[in-house]
Formats: C-alpha cells, structure tokens, sequence
C-alpha cells in the first residue's frame, strides 16, 4: 500500500522519506477529523467538479472549432466545376410541374445566368456567391452561398443549358444529339469523361421541370 502511494502520487513523508505505516495513519485520522457530518455540502462545488465543468467545455469546443477548420480548408481549395457523370443533379427538387415552384437549384441556375448576362463570361464560384447575395439569394444563417456549395451546380447547369436549346426545338429533345452538343461545346464530367446519352435521359423529367418551371417564373416577373 506504502509502495503504491509512493509511486502512483509521488507523496512522501517528511525529508522525501516514503511514507511509513504511521503516516498514512495520521493522514487518515486527521482526514476523518476534517471531513463534516453527512458527508460535502451539496450546494457547494467542489474543485473536482469545477475541473471537470472545465474539460466539458473544452470537449464540446473542440468539434466545433475542427468542423471550423475544416470547412475553412474546404474552402480555400482551388475550384473546380467538374463532378461525375452519373452524379443525381445536386440539391433535393421538391417542385413539380404541377407545382411551378423555384427550387434551390433553380435560383442557383437562374443567378449563373443573370450574371453572363451582365458580363458576358461565366462567373466563378466566389463571383457567383456575391452576385446572388447582391440579387438576395443567401446560404444559412443569412450568409452568402459557399462557393464550394456552388461550384457542384456548374456542370448541371452548363448541360441543362444544352438541353434547353433543344428544348426550344423540340418538345422531346434527343438525348444522343444533346450529348453530342455537350462534348462540340467542351463540357465533360469528371476526368473529362464525355456527358452520355443515359445521363441525358436519366435526368430528362429534371430537365422538364425545370423548362415549366421557368417558363411560369418568366411569365410571373412580366406582370
């Protein structure tokens, strides 16, 4: 027991002798002395407890400030619009045809083309996060979008717009000559994988929904 106490907590007799058998006595008997009746008073803290208040905080800081720092690192890469081909269309799109309602989605596209229409050129991700904050459109917490959010929508975006030309046309575009107008234009997926024919087709109705759904924003702003 000496030999325990001695190494576990370094506490030694008078001089740094180890402790003998009578110290640990005395140290028990004055203990029992101090200690009052009924055991600490509940409504005082202990310095235990103020410890352990500490470490809890620190523990509940820390995921914060690393999904912090993490998000700042995702931030801060360099950016890319590329995603793969037979990715779904980012974003849930709860609107239907029947129910002509802009989705997140939506006004993403519709700030991307509102700004090559007052510039002439695609805009960036930061570029395009600050121009939708301008027009009104924020992220979370009342905070422009994040570029990196943004920059998933680029490809989509650039494909619908295919897609749409041949709408114009035609009330069923043709998959295959929309894949084939994608790759003349230089938009691939990831790896610079060509845009195909099922990707086309896999997100058609997406496509449609989106081509009424402006159709009704349009028609809506002219009134």
């Amino acid at each position: 027991m000496r030999s325990f106490v001695y190494q576990r907590d370094a506490i030694t007799g008078e001089g740094g002798r180890p402790l003998s058998g009578d110290d640990l006595a005395d140290f028990v008997n004055r203990f029992q002395k101090q200690e009052p009746a009924g055991g600490q008073d509940a409504g005082a803290p202990s310095d235990a407890a103020d410890d352990q208040d500490g470490y809890e905080a620190t523990a509940h800081q820390e995921p914060e400030t690393a999904r912090a720092g993490a998000q700042a690192a995702k931030d801060k890469r360099s950016p890319r619009v590329d995603a793969l081909v037979g990715d779904p269309l980012p974003g849930p799109e709860a609107a239907t045809a029947d129910d002509p309602v802009l989705t997140t989605a939506d006004r993403y596209y519709l700030g991307w083309k509102g700004y090559q229409a007052e510039h002439g050129v695609e805009p960036t991700a930061e570029e395009l996060s600050a121009h939708l904050a301008q027009h009104g459109t924020y992220g979370r917490g009342g905070k422009p979008v994040s570029p990196a959010n943004l920059r998933r929508y680029f490809l989509p975006s650039r494909i619908y717009n295919v897609w749409a030309e041949h709408r114009t046309a035609s009330e069923n575009p043709d998959a295959d000559a929309v894949a084939q107008h994608c790759t003349s234009q230089g938009i691939t997926g990831q790896y610079n994988k060509p845009i195909t024919t099922s990707y086309i087709t896999e997100h058609a109705d997406e496509f449609e929904r989106r081509w009424q759904v402006l159709i009704h924003h349009h028609a809506g702003a002219q009134h």
